[in-house]
């Protein structure tokens, strides 16, 4: 085989290797974003204990989770998508400071779904706005 047709086949082959990177990527950190919603056959703390034992909180735990899987399947670029997962790595120690207080969870729960249904609304504006002529 000669040089060229070696660069040749890595020219064809580039595409799918890139692809292949970014499902993989992807994968990774949709995991990440995805493990919000509580094992409650694996609750170890107080605040995951209290949250499997409420059906409201359990349901807010499930829209969040969702929401964040949404963002996260969005999210265009790798550090777009590390931001979301260090945001949400952070929200979750702070739901965890809550311990077994219920109105302390629902709280952080109701003010973080809030906060992520503002940033989609924000974003579906910019995006309308790009759009305009």
């Amino acid at each position: 085989m000669t040089i060229d047709h070696q660069h040749a086949r890595l020219r064809m082959s580039a595409p799918y290797i890139a692809a292949a990177l970014a499902l993989s990527l992807a994968a990774l950190f949709s995991t990440a974003a995805r493990a919000q919603s509580i094992e409650c056959t694996n609750a170890q703390i107080p605040a995951q204990h209290a949250i499997c034992n409420s059906e409201e909180l359990l349901v807010m735990d499930e829209k969040l989770a969702a929401m964040v899987a949404q963002r996260f399947s969005r999210a265009r670029t790798l550090a777009q998508r590390q931001e979301l997962s260090l945001q949400q790595s952070q929200w979750m120690t702070e739901r965890d400071r809550c311990g077994a207080n219920w109105t302390c969870l629902e709280a952080r729960y109701r003010d973080r779904i809030t906060g992520l249904a503002d940033i989609g609304l924000l974003a579906e504006i910019a995006r309308m706005g790009a759009r305009q002529p």
